[in-house]
This record gives structure tokens, sequence and C-alpha cells, in this order.
């Protein structure tokens, strides 16, 4: 079996969901995601924006048939080709990287690997969210 020379990173599950993305005082609503893995998510559609320049990501779709799964991030575009953009995450609250692991870990081909990365690598910032913080003097998690 021939390797790839390009391996990426981190594996990319297969996610079919909707995609809202808020980006300075504008709202692109009706787009679809096509994948995800640690570092980022692809949308289907080009979108009109600068690269790296930050935007908010609102991810909700299902798997499992009965499982949601909601996303909510800070990312930034890292590329775009003719069939849709990619996103690279920046920042995520706890709760929602907690749903990003589960999706991942849940349907990978290598869940042991894929949780060694979460042990040693993590590509953007976690952080508690205000009131849910039991430790007030806890600003931010990192992973």
């Amino acid at each position: 079996m021939k390797t790839h020379i390009y391996r990426r990173q981190y594996e990319r599950i297969h996610l079919s969901a909707s995609a809202k993305i808020y980006f300075e005082d504008k709202v692109v609503e009706g787009l679809r995601t096509k994948d995800i893995s640690l570092s980022g998510i692809y949308v289907l559609g080009k979108l009109q924006f600068y690269p790296f320049e930050a935007c908010q990501l609102s991810i909700k779709g299902r798997w499992l048939e009965t499982e949601s799964i909601v996303l909510d991030c800070t990312a930034r575009k890292s590329r775009q080709d003719y069939c849709g953009t990619a996103f690279q995450f920046t920042q995520m609250n706890h709760e929602t990287f907690e749903m990003l692991q589960t999706f991942l870990l849940y349907n990978s081909s290598d869940p042991i690997g894929l949780g060694r990365e979460f042990a040693s690598h993590c590509p953007f910032d976690v952080w508690n969210q205000g009131p849910k913080l039991h430790d007030k003097n806890a600003k931010e998690l990192t992973c």
C-alpha cells in the first residue's frame, strides 16, 4: 500500500451538519460541513472574506441518528478551494471541546492514537465560561 507523502496531522471524520458563520457584522447561514478533525472543520461553499481573519462558527447536526452535536467556537479561515472553505479552530469552551472529543473518538479508525493526540497536543485554546466555573480564579484552561 502506498502512503501519501502529505499525511494529515489529524484524522478527518465525515460530518454533515449545518453551519452558521459570524464574521464582523455578517452572518452566513445555510452552509453544510463536510468533515472535521481535532484542528478544524471543512465547510462546503466559498466565503468572501480574507484568509486568517477570525470568525465564530456554530455547527449543529446529528450522529448515530439519535445524538446531537453542537459546536460553538472561534476559528480562522485557513484555506479555500473550489468546493469549500477550511477553518482552523482557535478557541472553544470546555463543553464544546468535550463534545468534539467524544465525536472524534467514537468515529475514529484509531481512537487510541487519537486519544494520545488529545493528551499530547491541542492546537487551540480551551476555556471555561464565567458562571460555570467552580473556582473563580481559574480563567483559562488549555489542553
